[in-house]
């Protein structure tokens, strides 16, 4: 596939590339969006807008890890959590009976 006029764009000092406007228009692309990059066939970039499931859970990655919280550690808040909501579920439905 050749490249049109209209489809190329140059790298800026800061490593940056403008995707042209009808590439951004067809695909719905908008200032704060985020991509996946690789490297295909040795020159080719490949570009991926993530969805909204991916975003989120890169961001809950981020600030998981930002946090210092151990892995264990989380599990354990996850799971007392978990028996917190169990047993007021238990209080708010059986507990009148």
């Amino acid at each position: 596939m050749q490249p049109s006029k209209d489809s190329t764009t140059t790298m800026s000092t800061k490593g940056q590339l403008t995707i042209p406007s009808h590439i951004r228009e067809r695909l719905a692309l908008h200032p704060g969006d985020r991509f996946s990059c690789q490297v295909a066939d040795g020159s080719a970039i490949i570009i991926k807008k993530l969805d909204p499931v991916e975003v989120a859970r890169l961001t809950i990655g981020e600030e998981f890890r930002r946090s210092g919280i151990t892995p264990e550690q989380l599990e354990q808040l996850l799971e007392e959590v978990r028996e917190g909501l169990s047993a007021q579920y238990m209080r708010d439905h059986y507990d009148d009976e």
